[in-house]
């Protein structure tokens, strides 16, 4: 029978790839994300120009430009967009459009949710973005071909159309926000996304300094926050001390290079910065429960 060592080993080596631990979607390190709720999407094109008159957003909306010729006004500033340009309204924004005979555009209006619920969304946009900071630049014939696919399957109507159509909006909405200039998204909304999140910037610090040895000190200067916000946030996400999360980083790797190379206990000590084989044993002892020697004929088969 499987006792309690056996499992948790188990759990662990499901974990074993060339990719950061941070990165997996385990218990400790599984990071929350802001998404976007899509309320209305079109594609459109207009043989005859018009004009919408001032209002104000309640929600986000993106306006790509496909052909044809769009001019609009955002809080008293006026602009024009190219072909495979874009403005991404921001809520409260007062807009007014005018669009040129023949004008085809992609627009789609949403609000962001997040995942886990958490009492309060960030912000898209930085405080006092300017209009010109809202503009993105895309991949036209990219755009256009996600939104074709999402109105081909409109038209299907099959049990997993909208979760389809879902998918492929989320993609839409990510190489918009790609096409943004950085400095325009809020701090907010970037330490709750895939690549601007603290478990993010705290992966590939560790996975860029795992043959080094860290202190506090290095690991707080090199995010840019203090020891004590630094230590608290790994409290509250990971229920450890950073210098634990370091050490669990180097101890899943360990066990990664111990399973797909050759190389010996010795050597894999060296590559994680111990000083000495027996150190590295010791730490991988008391994360496993397991001696690397253990643990490697485990696991070759």
């Amino acid at each position: 029978m499987a006792g309690p060592n056996s499992e948790r080993r188990a759990a662990y080596r499901n974990c074993f790839s060339a990719e950061p631990i941070l990165r997996k979607a385990d218990s400790d390190f599984a990071a929350g994300r802001i998404l976007p709720r899509f309320k209305r999407l079109a594609l459109r094109k207009y043989p005859q120009g018009n004009m919408v008159p001032p209002h104000r957003h309640l929600d986000y909306e993106a306006v790509l430009l496909c052909s044809g010729a769009y001019r609009f006004r955002i809080n008293g500033t006026e602009m024009e967009l190219t072909p495979g340009e874009g403005i991404l309204v921001n809520i409260g924004d007062q807009h007014e459009d005018w669009r040129g005979d023949g004008a085809k555009f992609i627009g789609f209006s949403f609000t962001l949710e997040a995942f886990p619920a958490t009492n309060g969304i960030p912000a898209l946009l930085a405080p006092g973005v300017s209009p010109q900071e809202q503009r993105f630049r895309i991949d036209l014939k990219e755009a256009e071909g996600l939104a074709r696919k999402i109105y081909e399957e409109e038209q299907r109507q099959t049990a997993f159309s909208r979760l389809i159509q879902e998918a492929i909006s989320l993609e839409l909405f990510w190489r918009i926000i790609q096409g943004l200039p950085r400095e325009s998204l809020s701090t907010g909304f970037l330490d709750n996304t895939a690549d601007g999140s603290f478990r993010a910037r705290l992966s590939r610090l560790f996975q860029d300094h795992i043959e080094e040895v860290l202190t506090l000190d290095d690991i707080a200067k090199q995010l840019g926050i203090s020891r004590t916000s630094l230590t608290n946030k790994c409290n509250e996400l990971f229920h450890m001390s950073p210098g634990k999360a370091f050490c669990r980083c180097k101890m899943e790797r360990a066990g990664y290079l111990l399973v797909n190379t050759r190389l010996t206990v010795k050597e894999i000590a060296g590559r994680l910065g111990y000083a000495s084989e027996f150190a590295f044993s010791r730490a991988f002892r008391r994360e496993f429960n397991l001696s690397p020697a253990e643990w490697r004929r485990n696991y070759i088969y």
